[in-house]
């Protein structure tokens, strides 16, 4: 179920991938940045990137060339401020304009969470309509990755897996919120496959 960087299948393992999503308590640091430039130049999949994988592109661009057509990064306004060198005020007071600008210029899908989660490939931008501020816990940002790469690794494209995975992610915690002063990480996937019950019959 899991294998160390040092194991001698990992970087066929890469190869061989149907996906993978990266970021989330990776760290930062030189040993990550090069961790991350050997999953993109070995992979060929569709790859999620959040968290300090976000971080590590912002610092090392060029690493989205070999991205094109097979990215999705997932910044929340935070992130989306340092990977651009602006303020977190500049982000949200353009969303919309900012993630299209993203999405296009690298070539990839952009999910700018938060309120009114914006989504774009570049082209057509949407704007997700499930979520609340009961979701603002640590680790909610790592269970929408997980629900994005689950949907990629079943052969559903960058643009629907990010769709699904917001609204579905959005969804179950306006559900809970209905009972509930604050939803976790863990109340959300506790309640996934339920959720994708209830869409799918």
């Amino acid at each position: 179920m899991t294998l160390t960087w040092d194991d001698n299948n990992v970087i066929e393992l890469i190869k061989s991938a149907s996906s993978i999503a990266f970021g989330p308590g990776v760290g930062s640091g030189d040993r990550e940045e090069k961790l991350l430039e050997q999953v993109i130049n070995n992979s060929k999949c569709a790859v999620v990137i959040d968290a300090d994988g976000i971080t590590l592109i912002g610092e090392n661009k060029s690493l989205l060339d070999n991205l094109k057509g097979r990215a999705i990064i997932t910044p929340h306004p935070g992130e989306m401020a340092r990977f651009l060198g602006i303020t977190i005020e500049d982000v949200e007071s353009d969303r919309i304009n900012i993630t299209r600008t993203v999405a296009k210029k690298y070539g990839i899908v952009v999910l700018l969470k938060g309120y009114n989660t914006v989504i774009s490939n570049g082209k057509d931008t949407y704007i997700n309509p499930t979520g609340n501020s009961k979701m603002a816990s640590g680790g909610m940002g790592d269970a929408l990755t997980g629900i994005i790469n689950a949907f990629l690794s079943q052969s559903v494209n960058l643009e629907q897996a990010a769709l699904l995975g917001a609204y579905v992610h959005g969804n179950i915690a306006d559900k809970l919120g209905k009972q509930a002063y604050i939803v976790n990480a863990r109340d959300i996937i506790n309640e996934l496959p339920k959720e994708i019950n209830s869409i799918i019959s």
